[in-house]
């Protein structure tokens, strides 16, 4: 339950912010439509290393962070949508 609680509350950031459409994948953070200033560009690349920004399509994918060292569990739903609330607190705030 509070992990859907959760949820319900970071899609309504996403709102907030005009963000319609996330989805996360093993490797990374999609996000449309998105639009940034360019120094919120070049904020977001420094932040966010390997982040990838499509102008054309709005959208921009930030690769998800990795547990450290062999044998680590992967990132807990709890921890994931910490870390997007806090990506949106960033860079999209």
């Amino acid at each position: 339950v509070q992990a859907l609680i959760g949820v319900a509350h970071l899609r309504v950031q996403l709102n907030a912010v005009g963000v319609s459409e996330a989805v996360v994948t093993a490797s990374s953070l999609r996000l449309h439509p998105v639009e940034l200033a360019e120094s919120r560009q070049v904020r977001l690349t420094r932040m966010y290393p390997g982040t990838k920004i499509q102008p054309a399509t709005r959208t921009i994918v930030i690769p998800r962070q990795r547990s450290q060292g062999f044998g680590q569990t992967t990132t807990s739903d709890s921890e994931l949508l910490e870390w997007v609330s806090t990506f949106i607190n960033d860079v999209l705030v």
